[in-house]
């Protein structure tokens, strides 16, 4: 449409420039998407109470449940909650893996929960975020104390 609009000939008609775009196109680029209904939380809850109590569980499945919890209530992706990102460590002047930690994750004598996050894609600054998490009536759905478990079993 560009070249066209300036009198030119487009480069994609050139064949092998012309193969080169179509193998970058997906093809369900060219196919209207279909919308599909979001999966629902109780799908999810369901699971969590035909499970075993939190002190219950190994500590694989405990600890896949945290991350679920943690990652529905602070509707973020679990990649967020162990990302891959980089953070510039000004005193050794390099970049520094970041990594969730037990010190981002503060449990306050109200009840609530406040993880910080750091290096994810809204943090424009790189300085980090925090998000307070209430805790939940449903015992067996509380991400509080769900995280509060396995940080306790993983010390």
């Amino acid at each position: 449409m560009f070249f066209q609009t300036r009198g030119q000939n487009s480069p994609t008609v050139n064949a092998d420039i012309h193969k080169l775009v179509s193998a970058l196109i997906k093809t369900s680029t060219k196919r209207p998407m279909h919308r599909q209904k979001p999966l629902q939380i109780s799908a999810f809850t369901d699971v969590f109470h035909e499970m075993e109590s939190d002190d219950q569980l190994t500590l694989k499945v405990l600890r896949m449940k945290a991350i679920t919890l943690l990652a529905l209530v602070t509707m973020t992706r679990p990649s967020v909650l162990a990302p891959k990102g980089k953070q510039f460590n000004v005193r050794s002047q390099s970049f520094d893996p970041v990594i969730m930690s037990r010190d981002d994750v503060h449990f306050e004598d109200d009840g609530t929960m406040t993880v910080k996050f750091w290096s994810i894609k809204n943090d424009t600054n790189r300085q980090g975020f925090k998000v307070n998490v209430p805790p939940s009536n449903d015992t067996k759905c509380d991400p509080v104390q769900c995280l509060k478990t396995y940080i306790d079993r993983t010390n």
